[in-house]
């Protein structure tokens, strides 16, 4: 790469296309995509920790009065991977191309995103696998020996019952068997 090249990347004044001020440097191809995620990412994680000190105090969960306390805490707890990882984020990042090693935190951040997003969502909606009463838990497709099953109607009631299901949804096919119960 020559030298006028790396001019006009940087943003070098005096170099023919490239920005004459600090805030040029934001419409170039190649730092303007890294302030904007470093942007949101600061963004992100302010708006996190402030949302979480938030519910901790207007929830109830701490006193009012000692809110600043756990704001400075929220901010330590929040900044101190940045200060245990740096190093290896450096030496990470020395070692691999940088906009594939941005895309794929990025991606990692959205994939951890979803799965709180849904853990959260699971957890505010109460669920409880197969013993919850607020949803209607059943079998789909089952066979009664009316057809090709091998249970009576009323043994596939009780097994039913038992295991707690709202419903059971019988797809015998064909015509009823005349000896079946």
């Amino acid at each position: 790469m020559s030298e006028a090249t790396d001019n006009q990347a940087l943003g070098v004044p005096g170099s023919s296309a490239a920005p004459t001020s600090q805030f040029g440097l934001l419409g170039t191809r190649r730092l303007g995509p890294l302030f904007i995620t470093q942007f949101f990412g600061a963004f992100n994680d302010n708006l996190f920790r402030w949302a979480f000190v938030a519910v901790l105090t207007f929830g109830g969960l701490i006193a009012a009065d000692t809110s600043r306390v756990y704001n400075n805490l929220a901010a330590v707890v929040f900044i101190l991977p940045f200060f245990l990882f740096s190093a290896t984020a450096g030496t990470l990042a020395d070692r691999f191309e940088k906009s594939r090693l941005v895309r794929f935190v990025k991606i990692g951040e959205i994939g951890v995103a979803a799965l709180a997003v849904l853990a959260r969502g699971l957890w505010l909606s109460g669920y409880e696998p197969v013993t919850s009463d607020r949803y209607a838990w059943g079998a789909f497709h089952v066979h009664s020996t009316m057809s090709d099953g091998l249970k009576s109607l009323d043994a596939i009631a009780l097994e039913a019952k038992a295991a707690r299901l709202s419903f059971v949804l019988l797809s015998d096919h064909g015509r009823p068997h005349p000896d079946a119960s």
